[in-house]
């Protein structure tokens, strides 16, 4: 939900049909346009502010920021954005090790077609669908929360102390949406590189794409995702787990990643791992909806099949006659119902069938919710 003050009377911003939501995020934002009597005027450089809070509980991660936006540099017309954020987070990395991150970034974005945008989504703040090009610098305070009596040296030497982290990340976003009434028709392509260093002990490159694509045809609507990422590390020291990525929440499987530690096995106690994240992955969604159906359309009640898959390293010790795909594959197929509402969506699924690696937990049933 969004809360915006204008000159014109407050008034609620809800976006339609579930196009932005996140199925594991819950985000409030709110924000002030007008500065002519705010302050006395000192808030005049500024065209606006936005305060709000994140909590992805898929990720368990949650984050509270303040963005302001600058007027646009009257060299360059309303071709660039400048926003400036702070943000306060925290989050989960595994299941030993907790982080908070105090974040300050500087972001310019250019405008690929200025005065395009659709006008139901002119006052939004959430991942527009606009097309621009974008530079963001970012400083980053990390600190790390260990949990030393329960995990191994492993883990503690990748994720104890803690650093400031400064980057510089180039990025693309393109988006377009067909049918402005009801969001059903649209793409979505991201990508970004990223330099970092925290001039000790760490410096990589990170590399990330996504692309989703929505199209109806008739009475179905098909919907596919495909994302990756790549980090090289630059340095002989390992990458800390906190530069990694974690495919949380993934449809069928509630720990991807998670390895078997045969020493720590042989010692007592049945299994035991970790989840150092990866240092790259490939994962693809598709899914596909029926709009009106009997009785559940009454309720605004959309089912679907869905499919998943997904390539990411495995640290357990090869098997002799593994494959490529057998080694490093994931994959999971279901069914389930969406409930879609003014600024919420909730669905559910069940995944009869799972391919997973050894000591990942298969969960067969889910629940997610997204609201902003």
């Amino acid at each position: 939900m969004h809360l915006t003050l204008t000159r014109a009377p407050c008034y609620f911003f809800s976006n339609q049909f579930g196009y932005y939501q996140s199925p594991n995020q819950i985000h409030y934002g709110y924000t002030v346009r007008d500065y002519k009597t705010t302050l006395g005027g000192l808030l005049k450089p500024f065209q606006s502010t936005t305060a709000g809070y994140k909590w992805n509980y898929g990720k368990n991660q949650s984050l509270y920021y303040l963005q302001q936006e600058m007027k646009p540099f009257s060299a360059f017309g309303n071709k660039v954005r400048t926003i400036y954020q702070e943000t306060s987070s925290g989050r989960g990395i595994e299941t030993n090790v907790g982080e908070a991150v105090r974040k300050s970034s500087l972001l310019f974005e250019v405008d690929l077609f200025p005065g395009k945008r659709p006008d139901i989504f002119r006052h939004s703040f959430i991942t527009d669908p606009n097309n621009y090009l974008y530079l963001k610098l970012i400083q980053k305070t990390r600190k790390n929360k260990v949990d030393t009596d329960h995990c191994s040296k492993l883990l503690m030497e990748r994720a104890l102390c803690g650093d400031q982290l400064y980057s510089a990340k180039l990025g693309l976003k393109l988006g377009q949406v067909y049918d402005s009434v009801y969001l059903e028709n649209s793409y979505l392509l991201s990508a970004s590189s990223e330099i970092a260093s925290n001039f000790t002990d760490s410096r990589f490159l990170r590399h990330k794409f996504f692309t989703r694509y929505t199209q109806s045809y008739g009475n179905a609507q098909f919907k596919f995702s495909l994302a990756g990422g790549l980090v090289q590390n630059l340095t002989a020291q390992p990458l800390r787990v906190n530069d990694n990525f974690y495919l949380w929440n993934y449809k069928g499987i509630r720990n991807i990643g998670y390895h078997y530690d045969e020493q720590k096995d042989k010692q007592g106690g049945g299994l035991h791992g970790e989840n150092l994240g990866f240092d790259r992955y490939l994962a693809f969604q598709a899914k596909l909806h029926q709009l009106e159906s009997p009785l559940l359309s009454v309720f605004n009640i959309e089912p679907f099949i869905h499919f998943n898959a997904a390539l990411a390293p495995n640290r357990n010790k090869p098997v002799e006659g593994d494959t490529f795909l057998k080694r490093y594959g994931r994959a999971s197929i279901g069914f389930g119902a969406s409930l879609q509402l003014l600024g919420a969506a909730i669905e559910c699924y069940y995944s009869p069938f799972v391919y997973r690696q050894k000591n990942e937990i298969k969960a067969e049933f889910q629940i997610n919710i997204g609201i902003d």
